[in-house]
């Protein structure tokens, strides 16, 4: 069963997203927050495009150029990294652009038969958003480091670390922090 773009940008609607379209290309645009990605102008948050191809049979969810391999002296361990995310994460892939050496990430599906839900749809660009924003450390260090490290997308993300460390500090250091968490629990303070 195909789809229109009409009936995805009503669908984006109801989903609460907040996508504009683009009839001309057959395509919904929007832009998802992200604690950890940066744009290559040190932005936060990424652009999703939702395709229609076939017809309506098909649809993407692109986030274009949100890596360039130009330049890069690791490029093999970038592209290793993407393929090991792309493994433990089999939603989403990332395709290289060979002509620009950009990276975009990807999620796709048929819809022949079927229909989507605006639940899917904010589902699928709200996931994409997220895997790409959850393993940006592990393709960044990839990329300028040389070697994969998965656990580095377990690690707190910037904004979390920064904001924990800006509280400690306005509690009076990490010692005043033992002792409230201490008064807390009604045990004594351990350094």
């Amino acid at each position: 069963m195909a789809i229109t773009i009409s009936e995805l940008a009503e669908l984006a609607r109801q989903a609460g997203l907040n996508l504009k379209v683009v009839p001309e290309d057959n395509l919904v645009v929007g832009n998802w927050s992200t604690e950890r990605f940066r744009d290559a102008e040190g932005d936060s948050g990424i652009v999703i495009f939702v395709i229609l191809g076939e017809d309506g049979e098909f649809i993407s969810f692109v986030a274009p150029s949100i890596y360039s391999l130009k330049g890069c002296e690791h490029r093999a361990a970038a592209i290793e990294a993407m393929t090991r995310v792309a493994y433990v994460t089999p939603y989403v892939g990332y395709e290289l652009d060979p002509e620009e050496d950009r990276v975009r990430a990807t999620i796709e599906f048929p819809l022949e038969t079927g229909t989507l839900t605006s639940e899917q749809l904010k589902l699928s660009t709200g996931m994409l958003a997220a895997i790409v924003d959850h393993f940006d450390p592990v393709i960044r260090h990839a990329m300028t480091a040389g070697e994969v490290d998965l656990s580095l997308a377990e690690q707190d993300p910037p904004a979390e670390r920064d904001e924990l460390e800006e509280l400690v500090a306005k509690l009076g250091g990490i010692e005043k922090l033992r002792e409230l968490a201490a008064a807390r629990s009604g045990t004594q303070a351990s350094g």
